[in-house]
């Protein structure tokens, strides 16, 4: 049989894609944020309302709490109900392939070369790897790479407007990133004024078509910004969420650690970013060096800003570095038909069946499949990770416990969905939504500091869950002390109940 003929460019553009569908398929972390999603996207689901009080803790309950990701957690919830975990993991990757793809797709029209548009992609890859969670964000980096694609390439066409609307809406109610929804498009005005007034003045100001097409965008995505079921609190949980994460430490809210592996790729894509700025700059474009500034700056000083730096990265910089290899190889910039030209006269079988060879590879690297790979590492077949507490949880409901526990912050949501109402956590990940004196006594008791077995007693806990790879003084503690009973003991998690 006689194999199509075609070149290597269907494979560099989808090569991003499809590593990053690998890599979300075969990803073992445990599900922080999924289950929290899940859970309120089944008490959403099942009541008909969206939550917007506490249902899960003890120590917050009746509180009134911001749900920004309602229309995600209730998708979240239907996909777990149809496939369970595998099926939820197995949509986080399309959405992150899919913000791959339109990546690609704008470092490919910005550079009219599929091997530097690929490698720009791969460069924001990487940068997003500590951020691939199994969490709402998948569709926020989407939405981000499409309302960045089209700002760039239809920025001074009226649908734009549109799209940026409706992006903004449907981001709004999905994720909490969604104020970048309005930063990207006041990115744009910003460098479309600029050009207007350096090319005609203040006049100009008000006739360039394409400002008026940015600004206008940038009030409806600021409209749009509001068009949730809290939009009294809309400001209050952005800056909530952003300022006790980074107040408590948690670590994707603060600065990458320069010598762990995502410090080091962050290193190197601003020194690669800072070199090729210094020998573009009389052809660098005011947007250009907005984006490369405004989220150059954000990695810089937040872990979690690093894959929005690189897909901005990605587009700001693919035609410089076309333009640079050219000129380092001596020749000049093809035209997109002789790009073509050249690229169909190398066709040949082969890469038709590298194509095949790679898409075999994300075939057997979905969450269904992974086991069966023997290309895989032991560790990367398995579905959860090691630290999962699912024996835990099936002590605790075939032993019947009840009442209000103690419990590591990791656990709480998955303790939530599986052993409430019965059992009512102390907490759970959503660090923002509890006071400091909730969060200093969950310190205080997980550490085993003073006092911490009569906050145990204020807070009327009658069961304590624990991780033993957490910290070892608290069971310790509970060891020595006459009121607690062990009852659950594995490699992992530790159960003490109050002593009858």
């Amino acid at each position: 049989m006689k194999l199509p003929r075609m070149t290597l460019d269907p494979l560099w553009l989808a090569l991003p894609a499809l590593l990053t569908l690998v890599y979300v398929g075969t990803l073992v972390q445990y599900p922080l944020d999924f289950w929290y999603h899940v859970t309120t996207g089944r008490a959403t689901a099942t009541s008909g309302t969206i939550v917007d009080r506490d249902n899960f803790t003890h120590t917050i309950a009746g509180q009134p709490v911001t749900n920004q990701d309602w229309a995600a957690q209730v998708a979240t919830y239907a996909l777990y109900r149809a496939g369970g975990f595998p099926l939820v993991q197995f949509a986080a990757g399309l959405l992150y392939a899919a913000a791959m793809a339109v990546t690609t797709a704008g470092a490919w029209w910005r550079a009219r070369d599929p091997r530097i548009a690929a490698g720009m992609a791969l460069g924001a890859l990487a940068l997003a790897l500590s951020n691939f969670g199994i969490r709402p964000q998948a569709i926020s980096l989407l939405l981000f790479a499409v309302e960045l694609l089209v700002l760039w390439q239809c920025g001074d066409r009226w649908w734009s407007v549109v799209v940026v609307l409706l992006v903004e809406i449907l981001w709004s109610n999905t994720h909490g990133a969604f104020p970048l929804g309005i930063v990207l498009p006041g990115l744009f005005s910003t460098a479309a004024a600029w050009n207007a007034w350096r090319n005609g003045g203040w006049h100009a100001l008000a006739t360039a078509r394409g400002l008026r097409c940015y600004a206008i965008a940038t009030l409806l995505a600021m409209a749009a910004a509001f068009c949730n079921p809290h939009p009294g609190q809309t400001l209050d949980y952005v800056f909530g969420v952003t300022s006790r994460a980074t107040q408590r430490g948690i670590g994707e809210w603060m600065p990458v650690s320069w010598g762990s592996p995502s410090g080091i790729v962050l290193l190197l894509s601003l020194l690669a970013a800072v070199a090729i700025v210094a020998m573009r700059r009389k052809s660098m474009q005011p947007i250009e060096l907005l984006l490369l500034v405004v989220f150059g700056v954000g990695a810089v000083g937040v872990q979690r800003m690093m894959v929005w730096w690189g897909m901005a990265m990605a587009l700001a910089l693919a035609p410089h570095v076309a333009a640079l290899l050219a000129a380092w190889s001596g020749s000049r910039v093809l035209s997109p038909e002789e790009s073509r030209a050249v690229r169909a006269s190398a066709a040949s079988p082969v890469s038709f069946g590298m194509l095949l060879v790679l898409a075999a590879a994300v075939a057997m690297s979905t969450p269904w499949t992974r086991a069966y790979n023997p290309l895989l590492p032991p560790a990367k077949r398995q579905a959860h990770a090691n630290d999962d507490p699912y024996a835990v949880v099936d002590f605790l409901r075939q032993s019947g416990y009840r009442g209000r526990a103690f419990n590591p912050l990791e656990w709480g949501a998955c303790l939530t969905w599986f052993c409430d109402p019965g059992i009512k956590v102390f907490i759970d990940g959503r660090v923002d939504f509890f006071p400091d004196r909730v969060w200093n006594d969950y310190a205080t008791i997980g550490n085993a500091g003073r006092g911490w077995e009569e906050l145990l007693r204020q807070y009327g806990v009658e069961l304590v869950v624990w991780n033993q790879q957490l910290s070892e003084k608290l069971p310790t503690a509970l060891a020595r002390s006459s009121r607690w009973k062990n009852v659950y003991q594995d490699h992992l998690a530790t159960v003490y109940v109050l002593a009858r």
